[in-house]
């Protein structure tokens, strides 16, 4: 389990290089996924808001003032082995205070080439 923050999925726009660093956390998880899954291994990655640690002792005041949600540690704890219960791998979860976890939903994109039958066919 790799741990990131909601800074990862949504934009944050007073600290973008902070952002910048969650949001590479969502591609490295999703890229060794596969790679993983033939050795057994499942890694996902946990996206917690607020969090009730040391972390946000100097801002706490401010977040609470506009009614953001700060999640117990605890919370963030039992999020991360529900996850590792459901099996998956290769995903991001998001974890908010009062909510359970819940996997945030990425598009499908092919990758492989298409040729159009007939056009520019070389053979």
């Amino acid at each position: 389990m790799v741990t990131s923050s909601l800074a990862g999925i949504a934009p944050n726009p007073f600290d973008p290089v902070y952002s910048a660093s969650k949001h590479a956390i969502i591609g490295l998880v999703r890229s060794l996924a596969p790679a993983l899954t033939e050795s057994g291994v499942t890694i996902n990655a946990v996206y917690p808001g607020f969090v009730d640690t040391p972390m946000l002792a100097g801002i706490r005041d401010h977040v609470l003032r506009h009614h953001l949600a700060i999640a117990d540690p605890d919370e963030v704890a039992d999020a991360v082995q529900a996850i590792v219960r459901h099996g998956a791998t290769g995903e991001a979860w998001v974890v908010q205070a009062g909510q359970p976890p819940e996997p945030v939903t990425f598009p499908a994109i092919d990758l492989m080439t298409r040729r159009l039958t007939g056009e520019n066919d070389p053979t």
